[in-house]
């Protein structure tokens, strides 16, 4: 299990270095486009999943990275093409992702007040 996790670490550090555009853009509203660019530059098959993506860049060497690098790009020139700001795209995202996470601790909070107002109550019905 901690080789997994270090292969993870090493193939993100490495895409977040060739091609942080794409690294950026995975977990978010463009990541098929991302996989698909960084998948062809590996020579895998676009249905690869992830722990093949960190295989393949976890022993890349310097050829692979240069197709990945070429791959960033022209995923920037395909951005800047279909007139996509990456940066206002990956912004909003996390703004969403941050409220959704507000509002879940919020609700959460709210949820354990009324569990332990409940227990000093002597309720044996709590809610939930």
């Amino acid at each position: 299990m901690g080789l997994l996790k270090s292969v993870g670490k090493v193939a993100k550090g490495a895409l977040d270095i060739v091609a942080p555009t794409i690294a950026s853009a995975l977990p978010g509203p463009l990541g098929k486009m991302a996989k698909a660019a960084v998948t062809a530059a590996l020579g895998l098959d676009k249905e690869a999943n992830e722990a093949e993506i960190e295989k393949a860049l976890a022993v890349a060497n310097p050829e692979i990275l240069a197709k990945v690098k070429q791959a960033e790009l022209d995923f920037q020139a395909k951005m800047k093409q279909l007139d996509v700001d990456v940066e206002r795209l990956l912004a909003e995202d996390r703004a969403s992702a941050r409220a959704r996470h507000i509002a879940f601790t919020a609700s959460d909070s709210r949820d354990s007040r009324q569990t332990a107002r409940a227990r000093q109550q002597g309720n044996r019905a709590l809610p939930g």
